[in-house]
């Protein structure tokens, strides 16, 4: 998928809205929780602030913490920024927007099927609902 350079959001709407029927995605403030057999993510866009990797960590922590307390064995939630910026950081995976659905989709499976079921049910109760997505950095888009 090509995204365009004047509609990022919609562009990230578009590409999670085709993953596979089985896949979650749960929009949670200004990023998303998609739940596959490849993994849990946090998947937020690029704003050009410097702190937007952290609170995507941080974010992601949070998804795991709330899922951990209905799922035993909750895996780890994987940061995923979406950009085409070069640089790097320890607390978010860049990945770029052409590429984004090939990482979420062909990874190696990570999670079952009954997994997926049980953290499917999770979200669906509203596990995620009050998490805290209050300190984001000043330009992360909605």
């Amino acid at each position: 998928m090509v995204w365009s350079r004047h509609h990022p959001h919609a562009d990230l709407r578009a590409t999670l809205d085709a993953l596979p029927p089985d896949w979650v995605v749960a929009p949670l403030g200004p990023a998303h929780v998609v739940l596959g057999p490849t993994g849990a993510h946090v998947v937020g866009l690029d704003d050009g602030v410097d702190e937007t990797p952290t609170f995507l960590a941080r974010v992601a922590g949070s998804v795991r913490s709330r899922l951990a307390e209905h799922v035993p064995l909750m895996p780890f939630v994987h940061a995923l920024l979406v950009t085409d910026r070069p640089g790097s950081s320890s607390d978010a995976t860049r990945i770029p927007p052409a590429l984004l659905s090939l990482a979420l989709i062909d990874g190696p499976p990570t999670l079952t099927g009954d997994e997926l079921d049980r953290l499917r049910a999770c979200v669906e109760a509203g596990a995620l609902v009050d998490v805290d997505v209050s300190a984001r950095p000043g330009r992360l888009a909605l």
